[in-house]
């Protein structure tokens, strides 16, 4: 929370990541980010590719690998630091 909100402050927010942008992630849509990543490529309109740690197919935010994932834009904000 405390990162979302400095980038947010600093003007860092974007819709337009490019690779190696941070991803912030609110599984649940209740305002409070649960888990990161790292922006690699758009793959449609509303879904792109990550780099995450501590992942696994089944378990988003604590699986313990470091994996590529596709995700949704719905969940996701951007910051380009």
């Amino acid at each position: 929370q405390t990162a979302v909100a400095y980038f947010t402050k600093k003007g860092k927010i974007t819709t337009t990541p490019v690779e190696g942008d941070i991803v912030f992630f609110d599984w649940t849509k209740d305002g409070r980010y649960d888990h990161t990543g790292i922006f690699v490529k758009w793959l449609t309109e509303t879904t792109f590719e990550t780099i995450e740690g501590n992942t696994a197919v089944g378990n988003d935010s604590n699986g313990g690998i470091v994996m590529r994932r596709t995700r949704d834009k719905k969940t996701a904000i951007f910051v380009h630091p």
